[in-house]
């Protein structure tokens, strides 16, 4: 917490490359998830909820894929109605991306203020909507 967000820039499902620090001025929860992993799946149908009601007011997920199957990603997405920034680093827990950001386990979260810097790494859930709260 503190540091600023290092930039990340992963393709959506067109294939088109969204950065990160293209989110500035929103409150910004980076999400790293999988379709295969069953947290990763509660945790996006928990995340619609916050996501529906803070929206409007300039809360966005930022979320990565770590999926090697960018079809099974997709149909996640689908069903679990993950409306928001999604992308895909196929290359998984070993990536770049994970490696900067820590990731070891499924799912992880970093929320990021509206100016950049990490606010909380690893928060617990039931934290999220208090912070969301505290920092839009």
């Amino acid at each position: 917490p503190g540091m600023p967000a290092i930039e990340i820039v992963l393709p959506d499902n067109s294939g088109r490359e969204i950065k990160l620090s293209s989110l500035k001025g929103k409150l910004v929860l980076v999400y790293f998830w999988s379709s295969w992993n069953a947290l990763s799946r509660q945790t996006n149908i928990n995340l619609t909820t916050l996501y529906t009601k803070y929206h409007s007011r300039g809360f966005e997920i930022y979320a990565v894929s770590v999926d090697s199957d960018a079809d099974l990603w997709q149909k996640a997405c689908l069903i679990d109605r993950a409306y928001w920034v999604n992308v895909i680093d196929a290359k998984g827990l070993a990536s770049e991306f994970s490696k900067t950001y820590g990731v070891r386990e499924l799912p992880d979260m970093i929320l990021i203020a509206k100016d950049g810097t990490i606010i909380a790494r690893q928060p617990e859930f039931n934290e999220l909507e208090p912070l969301i709260k505290m920092n839009l």
